[in-house]
């Protein structure tokens, strides 16, 4: 099985990493989402990952706000097909009450968990990569 390369972009949304199917995305410091922001990073992300479906580990931990409506986008779109999992790392209250309604209450399609850290992100993302590769 051959390792893919790690691509690397930059917008003034986000900073993207992709390698072996995992996207990891960290928001720029002070982001405020809306809905619109909220597709552009979607669409950044597929166009990123040239249409492939990836895991997403996506880093909250810079001071970030986001609306009800673009968490509903988030949640509800035409672009989740191409996500298979969501890690979420968070590292304020604030934050973390705010993902812990997303998930309790959206209840999102694929497997999505909160973390403190990347490495912990980093070891369940790549369970499931494990468990869906041996079925």
């Amino acid at each position: 099985m051959s390792m893919d390369i790690l691509q690397v972009s930059e917008t003034n949304l986000a900073r993207y990493e992709f390698e072996d199917s995992i996207l990891t995305i960290k928001l720029t410091d002070g982001l405020v989402v809306d809905t619109p922001i909220m597709k552009q990073l979607l669409l950044e992300a597929v166009n990123f990952t040239k249409n492939q479906k990836y895991f997403a580990i996506i880093d909250l931990t810079n001071n970030i706000e986001s609306t009800f409506e673009s968490r509903n986008f988030y949640a509800e779109n035409e672009l989740n097909k191409f996500r298979l999992a969501d890690a979420f790392i968070i590292n304020s209250l604030y934050l973390q009450s705010l993902t812990n309604f997303y998930l309790k209450f959206k209840k999102p399609i694929i497997p999505s968990k909160m973390f403190n850290d990347l490495e912990s992100a980093k070891k369940w993302i790549f369970s499931l990569k494990e468990s869906l590769l041996t079925v």
